[in-house]
């Protein structure tokens, strides 16, 4: 499981936070993984922004 949180992160420039982010749900399926780098994303450019 922590391999693949590993790869997620590197893949998609995002930090999955192993407390927050409950990894039994969030890696359920490949769409929940998807939902997940869509809002780290999301967040990390609302976070750019404002900057």
């Amino acid at each position: 499981m922590l391999d693949c949180v590993g790869l997620i992160e590197q893949r998609f420039d995002v930090s999955v936070d192993l407390v927050e982010d409950d990894l039994r749900s969030t890696f359920a399926s490949v769409a929940a993984i998807a939902a997940l780098v869509a809002r780290k994303q999301s967040d990390q450019a609302v976070l750019r922004a404002a900057l």
